[in-house]
Formats: C-alpha cells, structure tokens, sequence
C-alpha cells in the first residue's frame, strides 16, 4: 500500500466517523428520553397503588406532586440539562417537591382543589412561604386573583397572614420551571380523571403523553443534533490530528526545533476534515433521532439500529 492509498483510506474513515458518531448520539438522546418516561411511569402507577384505598379527590394531590416531578426531568432531558433533578420526598415534610440543578435547590408545595379559592387558601399556609406553589392548570389564575383579595382584606386585621396571600399570589404556578426545563400542567379535571385511572390500574403511558412522541420535539431533535455535530467534529478533529501531532514531535526531536508554519499547515488540514465530520454527525443524529422519535413514521421507530449510512453514502460524493 502506497502512503497516498494510505492517506485516501485514512481519510475515508474520518468521513465515515462523523455520520456513525453523530448517528449513535442521535439514538442514544431517544433512549434517554424513552428511559426517563417509562420510569416516571413507573413511578405514577407505585403512586396510584400504594394509595388505592384513598379517595380520589385525596390521592390526586399525591398523583399531581409525581406527575410535576417526573415530567420535569422528562423535559430536561429532552432539553440536554443533565443537571436538572427532581424527586418527592418519602417523609411527611412541608416541601411536596424539591427540585433543582447543579447551582441551586427549590422547594415546591402541590395543592389540587376543587375550587381556585380553595386552592389559594391551602397554598398560604404559613409553613409553605418562599415555596413554589403549584396548582391545577385551570385555576391558576384566579387563585392569584382570589390570594390578591385575600391580602386586601387581611391587611389590617391579620397583616400577617395577608403577606402570606401576598405570597401566593406572587408565586403560584402551574408547573414546575428551572433552568430552561419545565413539568406539564394538569387541570383539576384531567388530574382527577389520571387519579381514577391509576386505582383502577388502567393508566396508559402513551395516552399520558409519557412517550418520545409526545415529549420531544422537531426544535429539541435539531438542537440535540447540532451538539451531536459538535461532538463529530471535536472527534474527527483528534483523530485526523495525532499522525500530524506524532509527525511533529518525530520532527521536533530530531532537529531540535520546531516549524510554526508547518504546523498551521496542518491544522488548516485537521478542521477542515473536521468540519466536513462535524455536519455529517449532525445530519445523521437529525435523522435517527427524528425517526426514534416517530417524526418519520411508526415503523421508523422500530428501528434498533442508528441510521448513518445514507448520510455516509451521501458524503462520499460530496
């Protein structure tokens, strides 16, 4: 084999890289996210069965503080924030939900009544101030309205407990937020009707929305495939610069010294092929991740495999 036939060949594999790499991450991002909604699942159903016997206008507020936690980490992985965490804890505390990421840690209260002005009221006790409050989707904003009224009219005989109102109203949601990432909102109605279900033993994951369909979107698989395609290319990048690295060193032993222009040469050489791997990654994560996802059809989803060899037949003539 002549260096030349050595060279192409070398440089056929770096190609070639770039779409495996890219392709692989795009389908590992999928499994993630797939991974996170079976066990936050998981985690509903041990809910629904542990608390069988309560009634369910009681057991939906246990239900609404786990579907907030698990559907919050749902969404940060989709969003690449792997620091995001969230759980609910087995004590009896005054925190429903701690939550948070690498830099900070919150508290979340959880309170699903029947009525917004019932809901305000259980969100201001005194022990749940500095919180954040969540409640049902479609109450929230008349609980703020009804917690602003609530502080109005207190304000003189029980100062006190009006800034707890105060509070409220400031800080009621109706999901979780940190870090870009966010929980899905329930009404009361829909999280009595989960509730339900979950005694009965008839929740279904796919109908909850706790799939890869419903939880990631084109923009997410596109912002996870430009990472991808970063990734590629940091990788095509070291492995086309350690024979130039190695040759260099070689060169600097023998002669003593090295040649700065010899150098930028080649490095002009390294990013190129690494640009040309890092788009291909890119596209080739595109692509898997978009048809684990089910954008590209249900049977593409029953691929096992990631999908780079038409990005690579592609770049062979590119």
């Amino acid at each position: 084999m002549t260096m030349s036939d050595f060279s192409d060949r070398f440089d056929a594999v770096i190609t070639s890289m770039g779409g495996l790499d890219g392709a692989q991450l795009g389908a590992d991002y999928i499994e993630r996210v797939d991974a996170d909604c079976i066990e936050g699942f998981q985690r509903l159903c041990e809910c629904a069965e542990k608390r069988k016997n309560m009634p369910a206008d009681q057991l939906k507020g246990f239900m609404a503080e786990t579907w907030h936690s698990v559907t919050l980490k749902i969404e940060a992985t989709v969003k690449g924030k792997t620091d995001i965490w969230s759980r609910v804890p087995d004590d009896n505390g005054k925190s429903d939900i701690l939550f948070g990421d690498s830099h900070t840690t919150k508290e979340a209260q959880v309170k699903f009544y029947k009525t917004p002005v019932d809901t305000a009221k259980q969100l201001s006790d005194p022990q749940y101030a500095g919180m954040v409050k969540i409640g049902p989707a479609d109450q929230i904003e008349v609980v703020r309205q009804a917690a602003k009224r609530e502080a109005l009219r207190n304000a003189n005989s029980r100062p006190e407990q009006a800034g707890h109102y105060q509070d409220t109203a400031k800080r009621a949601d109706d999901r979780l937020r940190i870090g870009g990432a966010e929980s899905r909102p329930k009404s009361e109605l829909e999280m009595k009707r989960m509730t339900e279900q979950g005694k009965r033993g008839e929740m279904d994951r796919n109908a909850l929305g706790l799939n890869t369909e419903s939880s990631i979107g084109l923009k997410d698989v596109l912002c996870e495939s430009g990472k991808a395609a970063i990734h590629a290319a940091v990788l095509a990048a070291a492995i086309k610069a350690a024979p130039h690295v190695w040759t260099v060193a070689v060169e600097y032993v023998e002669s003593g010294e090295i040649d700065i222009e010899d150098i930028v040469d080649r490095g002009k050489d390294v990013l190129a092929s690494a640009k040309g791997a890092g788009l291909r990654g890119g596209i080739a994560a595109a692509i898997t991740a978009s048809a684990r996802a089910g954008f590209l059809g249900a049977q593409s989803q029953k691929c096992e495999r990631p999908i780079p060899s038409y990005v690579n037949a592609k770049s062979q003539v590119m």
